[in-house]
């Protein structure tokens, strides 16, 4: 079941409206159940697992200097720029521009000239 869920996040991550329910329907179980025994086998909510996997794409997502911080947070799924900036700094201690510039300097590169992803 942890595999079919994974690749399904890995295909629809990025749609904001993904949901536990989708999850559920995609493997033909009732959202009770599926929350429930995917909690129990993981040790984390779907909700939790969606987040965290959206939180990693967009830490590859900020080590790219041209795409916009607010375009990162649309490419992983979310519709609100600060409800995405409060995610990313609970998650990362950082805001998604403190996380760019420190992964920056991390990699001795001013973040003009960064061109590449992690």
């Amino acid at each position: 079941m942890i595999k079919s869920v994974t690749a399904f996040v890995e295909r629809h991550y990025a749609r904001a409206d993904l949901s536990l329910k989708d999850a559920a329907d995609h493997l033909d179980l009732s959202p009770n159940y599926f929350g429930m025994t995917f909690k129990r086998e993981t040790g984390v909510s779907f909700n939790q697992f969606l987040t965290q996997y959206r939180m990693e794409k967009a830490k590859a997502l900020l080590a790219h200097p041209f795409v916009k911080v607010y375009e990162v947070g649309e490419a992983v799924g979310f519709e609100d720029y600060a409800y995405f900036s409060k995610t990313f700094k609970k998650h990362t201690g950082f805001s998604p521009s403190e996380y760019r510039k420190c992964t920056a300097a991390e990699a001795g590169e001013p973040v003009r000239n960064r061109t590449s992803f992690r």
